[in-house]
């Protein structure tokens, strides 16, 4: 088993030995039962809120009176102590419209999802098991605490963590519980996006995300509604071995970062609404922009930062552009997209086109060529504009007007890129004086 820090036995023992009671209680104890270090330690006591404040004033705290919780960081661990509390009345399906502040931790166990993420560790006693989770925790196995059906009517986020939990450790989950998260699935249907949001990148991230979404397919398909119809579309098309649906899950799990992980999720839903029938087999010319426009409307509503949508449609408008089969070509595709973009082009490439059939394999092999010159990019050192031997007050100093300068500093940039000259300094006003003298 896993310990518990010294820096959170201190903490423990600050609220016990002012004589409350304080245990760890949720996740951290399941992951440490299970061998999982984690940082993210929650801690519930029966502590008066303004003693918490006061016994904890030498941290930096974010505070929440109404929960009777402090928050705060102490190195790599990120501790949140709030009292034993019941809630009730869910009127919005997701938060509590009554909190109630209560002096017994059984309580406080009572209100919680899942069995395993309601055990107890105290430094004295140990840790202590009020639901069967240990049972289930040796079992691999998932089970609301209470009643299912009520729990996932009460919050149906919990069907998503369900799935979510499924995907990261392969639990297996109790029937009841798991005819009760199916049958209750279309509450989902009327929830906020960004209210799914962090659990739905969690279950993408899962190792077992294949598996599970496979055999399950409900809650992905609820929350992507276009994912239904990728179930039963057949791609019709000699380069696809799989139908839409087991495409996109293959893709997902093929590449590693979760920017990815949501560009794999929506790169060919476009392909619903564009297909066409030449020598008959199927076509589908402008998908990527359609699957841009499907995936806009859940970026916007998982309140992502513009930067990261933009990245994201970037890569799903591009994912199926032909980067070309030699230096000079890729080299175009950096300058006006970004050396990073270009590796992460080329990663989410090697695990679309290996989620398809063998006739596809000539472009794994060049996606294996991309990933040869991009180190040997890589290891000459220059990315961008920046990291040429001139800048653009030597340019100004060449009297090249103003509106020119980026357009020659960037091809510049893709000659040497190219290998086409060197990065340096006098090779590089050499090569502006031919493009100022209309010789390139």
């Amino acid at each position: 088993m896993s310990t518990v820090s010294f820096e959170t036995q201190s903490i423990l023992n600050k609220i016990n030995e002012a004589g409350f009671e304080a245990y760890i209680v949720g996740g951290f104890v399941r992951d440490m039962l299970m061998q999982h270090r984690s940082y993210d330690i929650d801690i519930c006591t029966n502590a008066p809120y303004q003693s918490l404040v006061d016994l904890f004033q030498e941290m930096n705290c974010i505070t929440n009176e109404a929960y009777g919780s402090i928050a705060f960081k102490q190195g790599e661990e990120s501790f949140d102590i709030t009292h034993f509390r019941k809630e009730s009345d869910y009127r919005d399906k997701r938060h509590p419209s009554h909190v109630k502040l209560v002096d017994s931790m059984i309580e406080d166990v009572f209100r919680r999802d899942f069995t395993i993420n309601a055990l107890l560790y105290h430094p004295d006693k140990g840790v202590i098991d009020l639901v069967g989770g240990l049972n289930d925790l040796q079992k691999n196995q998932l089970k609301t605490v209470c009643d299912p059906y009520f729990k996932f009517s009460e919050d149906p986020l919990r069907i998503v963590r369900l799935f979510r939990f499924m995907s990261q450790s392969n639990f297996s989950v109790e029937p009841n519980t798991l005819e009760a998260a199916l049958s209750h699935m279309h509450l989902l249907g009327d929830y906020k996006k960004h209210w799914t949001k962090n659990e739905l990148f969690k279950m993408l991230m899962g190792q077992y995300f294949l598996d599970v979404n496979t055999a399950y397919p409900q809650c992905l398909c609820t929350l992507i509604p276009e994912l239904n119809r990728a179930q039963t579309f057949s791609q019709d098309n000699p380069y696809h071995i799989y139908n839409l649906y087991d495409h996109t899950l293959h893709v997902i799990q093929g590449v590693e970062s979760i920017d990815l992980k949501i560009v794999a999720l929506f790169h060919d839903l476009g392909k619903l609404n564009t297909r066409i029938f030449v020598d008959n087999r199927s076509r589908f010319p402008g998908h990527a922009q359609a699957s841009c426009e499907i995936a806009k409307d859940y970026l916007e509503g998982w309140h992502l930062e513009s930067k990261l949508r933009k990245y994201i449609l970037n890569m799903i408008a591009m994912h199926d552009v032909d980067l070309g089969d030699s230096r000079q070509q890729l080299a175009s595709f950096i300058v006006t997209h970004g050396y990073e973009f270009i590796v992460d082009l080329v990663a989410f490439k090697k695990s679309d086109n290996g989620a398809k059939s063998e006739k596809a394999n000539y472009q794994l092999e060049r996606c294996e060529t991309y990933t040869t010159l991009l180190e040997e990019i890589k290891q000459q050192g220059v990315f961008s504009v920046k990291d040429l031997a001139i800048t653009g007050t030597d340019l100004v100093n060449l009297q090249i007007a103003s509106h020119q300068r980026k357009t020659i500093l960037n091809y510049c940039l893709e000659k040497v890129l190219s290998q086409e000259i060197a990065n340096t300094y006098d090779a590089l006003i050499e090569t502006v004086r031919r493009v100022q003298s209309g010789i390139y």
